[in-house]
């Protein structure tokens, strides 16, 4: 059993982009060929 006296809403407004971190991570997949095309993020703020 896991207590805690936090709780959240499961649908809450997503935070503006600006109060966001930039990406601090790569999150890689373990493919090359995916992570050179799609590149994801950890923190992800926008990737382009």
């Amino acid at each position: 059993e896991i207590s805690s006296s936090d709780s959240r809403l499961i649908e809450s407004p997503a935070p503006g982009i600006i109060s966001r971190r930039s990406v601090y991570e790569p999150l890689q997949t373990g493919l090359i060929a995916i992570d050179s095309m799609i590149p994801i993020g950890r923190g992800q703020r926008e990737l382009i």
